[in-house]
């Protein structure tokens, strides 16, 4: 967090010297102008050799300041990108301990899955061993029972009616491909 501090306070600081040289070269550019005038209105040769020092000077000044800005301009650039970096390595550090969790619920999950399909297998087996005394006689009522929710709520399986005379329902796993569709 310090370094990210730092980057940023050492960003502000490059925009507060950008804003000054940009300031300085708007200046220069000025006194570019000033002198380039002068030197175009000058009379005599002394005065225009004078003139011309003076221009030559200018633009030196000019072109130093324009290299300045470039400059800061670059290392800009650079400590923006530096920044980036380090606040995505910041957030990357921040959601390890999230992700371990998430794989170990994941994992968690998985097992727990796995145990209620075991035991709508074993309900299952129940119910095809009952032998019903009447039509709507079920041992367990698939339609209406925690079964049909916990089953619905289980992305992998199915419960498939065996036939409408038989109304006896069987656990399905199904493929990726009927998962999708």
């Amino acid at each position: 967090m310090n370094r990210i501090e730092n980057l940023k306070a050492e960003i502000e600081n490059l925009n507060t010297s950008l804003r000054q040289v940009e300031a300085h070269l708007s200046d220069a550019k000025r006194d570019v102008d000033r002198q380039q005038h002068l030197y175009n209105s000058a009379g005599d040769v002394a005065t225009k050799a004078r003139a011309r020092t003076n221009l030559d000077e200018s633009l030196r000044k000019f072109d130093k300041l324009s290299r300045d800005k470039e400059q800061l301009q670059e290392s800009k650039k650079e400590k923006n990108q530096k920044l980036k970096e380090l606040q995505l390595q910041e957030r990357e550090e921040a959601n390890k301990p999230l992700r371990e969790k998430a794989g170990e619920l994941a994992q968690r999950f998985n097992r727990k899955e796995d145990e209620i399909v075991s035991i709508l297998r074993e309900m299952e087996d129940l119910q095809s061993q009952f032998q019903p005394t009447h039509k709507h006689d079920h041992l367990i009522n698939w339609q209406n029972s925690n079964a049909q929710l916990i089953v619905d709520n289980l992305p992998h399986f199915r419960w498939i009616e065996n036939s409408r005379m038989n109304p006896h329902y069987r656990l399905v796993k199904l493929s990726d491909k009927e998962m999708r569709n």
